[in-house]
């Protein structure tokens, strides 16, 4: 009995099994497969030609007023940007003797160090925008423009640099930008209460950025850091001029309340200049630059031009007694030759040349 039973759900499901075989997908209609109906394809029939009436359409006689232009009447005046104009007066020279000029003994190694206290904190992912095209905007001059995203011409640019890998940093009241040639990146977002003055690359890559009664914000990227560095933390003032790097790495930072700061980033110490260890004077100091032999040059603001030779330990004087132009500079530079540039407010320029003797 319980033999049959077997046997007949054995040929139950054969019956069932040798079914779904036989019904082969070909046999099931496409609209079931699909759950819709196949399109249908008809001819494509156009409507009887209908012929348009054109003195029945309303026309309107008004010409437009027109004058006369003459694109070659228009004032205009050649303008060629690689033009060499001859100077209005002779330029003047005096000769000069930078080894005889007064100064005192200085080591650098030997002025007293501080341990630089900073604050740091985490640097947050930056938000990137597309700059757009650069767009050119003078054929004559070959000036190219671009950047209506960070709203340059509400804010103002307060300064440039070009770091090491080709970036461009870009600093405005409304933040503090990379530009990689296709995007902005915003690493510090603003408003920016305190404008930046200055900004430098030291040799670990990270990216120093000097504020007007700001302080100091260095920005390692790397390490996703924002370490910042003011008067509690060592700075003779928050109100950064200007900072450079030298030879050995250590930055450099002029203010505007007077002083130098030279700081260490590997040791992390600073050490202080001032006039009662070295300097002309207690002013302003605006800029500072390292010439092609190591000298360190200082601008000041009323106290002419401090020259540091860390070589022979010296610090020498340049002022208005010695032909500098003015007691009071405001930018400086070092060209290729080795000659170094100094203007002045009034729009004047001296040019030393250390190893010719003249100004």
């Amino acid at each position: 009995m319980k033999y049959d039973k077997i046997k007949r759900v054995f040929v139950a499901l054969s019956i069932l099994v040798g079914a779904s075989c036989n019904n082969s997908p070909k046999e099931i209609p496409d609209s079931v497969q699909s759950g819709f109906e196949q399109p249908v394809s008809r001819p494509l029939k156009f409507s009887k030609e209908k012929k348009i009436n054109w003195d029945r359409i309303p026309t309107v006689n008004i010409l437009p007023d027109f004058n006369e232009f003459d694109l070659s009447k228009l004032p205009s005046q050649s303008y060629n940007p690689t033009d060499q104009k001859t100077f209005s007066r002779p330029v003047g020279q005096v000769p000069i003797d930078y080894n005889s000029l007064p100064g005192k003994y200085l080591d650098l190694d030997k002025l007293p160090s501080e341990p630089l206290k900073v604050k740091s904190y985490i640097l947050y992912p930056p938000k990137i925008i597309k700059a757009g095209d650069i767009r050119l905007k003078n054929p004559n001059l070959s000036l190219y423009e671009f950047g209506e995203s960070i709203g340059p011409q509400q804010y103002g640019v307060s300064c440039l640099y070009k770091d090491s890998k080709g970036f461009l940093w870009i600093a405005t009241h409304d933040g503090l930008y990379r530009y990689d040639g296709e995007n902005l990146l915003t690493y510090i977002p603003g408003p920016i209460d305190n404008a930046i003055s200055s900004i430098l690359e030291d040799k670990s890559g990270r990216i120093w950025v000097g504020r007007f009664n700001g302080g100091i914000s260095v920005l390692d990227i790397k390490k996703g850091l924002l370490e910042k560095i003011d008067e509690s933390g060592g700075l003779v003032s928050s109100n950064v001029n200007w900072m450079m790097t030298d030879k050995q790495g250590r930055i450099w930072v002029t203010f505007k309340q007077g002083g130098v700061d030279i700081i260490d980033p590997d040791k992390e110490t600073i050490k202080y200049l001032n006039e009662g260890n070295g300097l002309s004077s207690a002013k302003p100091t605006v800029r500072s630059i390292q010439d092609k032999k190591g000298k360190i040059w200082i601008t000041t603001y009323g106290g002419g031009l401090n020259i540091i030779d860390p070589a022979t330990k010296t610090i020498r004087y340049l002022d208005k007694a010695q032909g500098l132009k003015s007691d009071s500079l405001s930018k400086i530079l070092c060209d290729r030759f080795g000659r170094i540039w100094v203007g002045f407010d009034d729009g004047m320029i001296n040019v030393m040349d250390p190893q010719k003797n003249t100004i």
